[in-house]
């Protein structure tokens, strides 16, 4: 790993700061004053999610728990429903059971050591590093795909992130580039510089305040770093949901709590194909696949999920079913995919 002088983790701070002055996102809208309860969601909701995806989110969940007290008080299933189209929705369970912790546990305020932050559900290194520094502006280290990509290239970091040594070595790097004053700038910054100038592909180098501290500009390295992961094709998922309706209402299953999409509304579904006329047994149930209705397509992170749509009739009730109007369906909380199926479905 390469040796970096005191003077030259100075002057990338000072630059850093003075480019974050005048090109930083300051009106995010969990900046400002950045209130530790604002922080909070917006860090759980920013995990896997791009920031302009999450802001309208974030005012609607901010509409319905105002604060961390209600979001403890409050229901999962309507955290859920305020949670629904955003994705990745163990981040959901994970920040309500978050808020329950911290009512009974810190008295609502977010902790000050890492280890306490760690300790919560859904909070991992960087997450608790992004608490920390934002919320109590402490001089904690934050690393994420963009930090990476940053401190990769002005450092001449030529090894792969994702082994463990060299993660280690990112990781000591960042930590030991944050002021002991100041955090919450630096860290905004850094953030602000690889999301929006130290982009993949081919930045603006030229016009980039970091240019003449970069490894990789100087060596003709730029897209080569950092090292990038290699290609992996998805699992392909074939499923079978089935559409059964009965007076202007459509039958809805609770998904289980753990894995995919757990605690959400869904389409009674299977994996693999189903056969007209013949029964399938669906969470204690059983619904007749009576005609097919269409097939759809979603891609996840590291699964193809192709789902042929059906039909059914009701033979035998199913476990933690219920019966939605149709008009409803959107304000319950159903995956992305679930309101995919019954749009199709219902334009027939």
């Amino acid at each position: 790993m390469p040796f970096i002088s005191t003077s030259r983790k100075q002057a990338f701070r000072h630059r850093l700061a003075r480019w974050y002055k005048r090109q930083g996102r300051h009106d995010l809208p969990w900046r400002g004053a950045f209130a530790p309860y604002q922080v909070l969601v917006s860090e759980f909701m920013l995990q896997q999610t791009t920031v302009a995806t999450v802001i309208p989110y974030f005012h609607r969940f901010l509409r319905s728990f105002p604060t961390v007290e209600k979001l403890a008080r409050s229901p999962l299933e309507k955290v859920l429903e305020r949670w629904a189209g955003l994705g990745y929705y163990a981040r959901a369970r994970n920040l309500h059971r978050t808020a329950k912790i911290l009512v009974r546990d810190y008295g609502s305020r977010l902790p000050l050591t890492r280890d306490q932050a760690e300790s919560l559900p859904g909070v991992g290194p960087y997450t608790a590093g992004a608490l920390l520094s934002f919320a109590h502006n402490l001089p904690e280290a934050l690393v994420d795909g963009n930090v990476i990509r940053v401190l990769a290239r002005v450092f001449g970091v030529k090894e792969d992130p994702r082994q463990p040594a060299v993660r280690r070595h990112l990781w000591a790097l960042a930590q030991s580039l944050v002021p002991p004053n100041g955090g919450r700038y630096y860290n905004s910054a850094l953030m602000d510089f690889g999301a929006t100038a130290c982009t993949t592909g081919l930045p603006d180098c030229p016009a980039c305040p970091l240019s003449s501290l970069c490894w990789a500009r100087r060596n003709d390295w730029v897209q080569r770093l950092p090292v990038p992961k290699p290609d992996s094709p998805k699992t392909v998922v074939r499923l079978s949901a089935l559409v059964v309706t009965q007076d202007g209402r459509i039958l809805l299953r609770r998904r289980p709590l753990g894995g995919l999409w757990g605690g959400l509304w869904e389409l009674p579904t299977l994996e693999g194909p189903v056969v007209r006329g013949q029964p399938v047994v669906v969470a204690g149930g059983e619904i007749v696949p009576v005609g097919q209705r269409g097939a759809a397509r979603h891609v996840l992170s590291h699964r193809d999920l192709r789902v042929d749509l059906w039909e059914g009739r009701l033979v035998r009730p199913i476990h933690k079913s219920k019966w939605v109007r149709l008009s409803a369906v959107r304000s319950k909380a159903v995956s992305a995919l679930t309101a995919k199926l019954i749009d199709q479905s219902t334009a027939l």
